[in-house]
């Protein structure tokens, strides 16, 4: 078998912790709003959910 071309060296940086935790962010964020949202829309708004008919 042939040996592996990945450099070692290379390692896991900065730049790429940033760019996961902003990634992160942004999907927590989506999440919350969703969230926000849905409660917003059935109880201020006064919306019905579609199984609370």
């Amino acid at each position: 078998m042939g040996k592996s071309t990945v450099d070692a060296s290379a390692g896991f940086g900065l730049r790429d912790k940033l760019a996961y935790a902003a990634g992160d962010f942004g999907c927590n964020m989506s999440f919350a709003l969703k969230g926000y949202l849905t409660i917003y829309w059935t109880q201020f708004m006064g919306m019905i959910l579609k199984s609370e008919e």
